[in-house]
């Protein structure tokens, strides 16, 4: 009868065991899942860059061109000429409008960083307007923009939609130019270089 007992004994403790593993193999599929799924940080603006999870802060979004180490050395779709967007963190919250300052302020190249910001050239450019409304951002600028070029377009179109789309309030972005949308004055000022 001790070693019927005995073995009723194992055999549940070989049950619970089997238990708590699948229990914890299941805690552990679903963090696995979860981290993945929030590791892109990209709302639905064509996923086209590479993000980091904001933590403590802003992010802002600038250029690792294509031939570069860095560009060639990310795991991201392309942009433009082949680039890729970089999240760099600031280490403060910022509202949308102060993200777009602090865009524009950054420096429009960084050896050490290996990042492009095609904002740089434009050491006046503002944001003279931003309404957020229904998920959406309706940004209007200065008329400082200023681009070096063709290559220049789409990089200025991304940097501003990824930075403002990581707010949770901002799904999608429209851009001007003083009174014109952002494709005309882009297209104006690629005809006249």
């Amino acid at each position: 009868m001790t070693g019927k007992k005995n073995m009723k004994k194992i055999k549940k403790s070989l049950i619970q065991k089997k238990t708590i593993q699948s229990i914890i193999m299941s805690i552990c599929t679903i963090m696995i899942i979860s981290g993945l799924s929030g590791c892109t940080g990209n709302k639905d603006t064509g996923d086209d860059v590479a993000t980091d999870e904001k933590k403590n802060g802003t992010s802002i979004y600038l250029v690792a061109m294509d031939g570069t180490s860095l560009g060639d050395s990310l795991d991201a779709p392309t942009i433009g000429c082949s680039d890729k967007l970089v999240a760099v963190q600031i280490d403060q919250k910022l509202s949308p409008q102060e993200a777009l300052e602090e865009l524009f302020a950054y420096e429009k190249y960084n050896e050490d960083e290996g990042l492009y910001n095609v904002f740089g050239l434009s050491d006046n450019l503002k944001v003279e307007k931003m309404v957020i409304a229904n998920d959406f951002a309706i940004v209007t600028l200065s008329k400082d923009l200023i681009i070096g070029g063709m290559c220049d377009e789409p990089r200025v179109h991304a940097q501003i939609t990824q930075t403002l789309t990581q707010f949770d309030d901002i799904d999608g972005v429209d851009v001007f130019v003083g009174d014109e949308s952002l494709g005309e004055y882009l297209s104006e000022k690629g005809s006249d270089e």
